[in-house]
């Protein structure tokens, strides 16, 4: 292992950006849907919510995983 480069790096480093990629699409998606026409307004919002509630449940999801990491890692 490289110096700095911690096992959770390795393993899930890129978890998150990916997730978020991939849920920052989805939201573009909804908005472009509802600016098209293509989707009514109440469930582009509906749409917009859940992707918003998603987004925090994968940033704290990845906080404690790294925060849990890092006590593991102390003691």
């Amino acid at each position: 292992m490289r110096a700095g480069r911690s096992e959770l790096g390795k393993t899930q480093g890129a978890y998150l950006p990916r997730r978020l990629r991939d849920l920052m699409q989805s939201l573009e998606t909804y908005l472009q849907g509802y600016l098209d026409g293509e989707i009514p307004g109440p469930r582009a919002v509906k749409g917009v919510q859940e992707i918003k509630l998603e987004i925090q449940k994968a940033i704290a999801s990845d906080y404690l995983r790294r925060r849990k990491h890092k006590l593991e890692g102390d003691g």
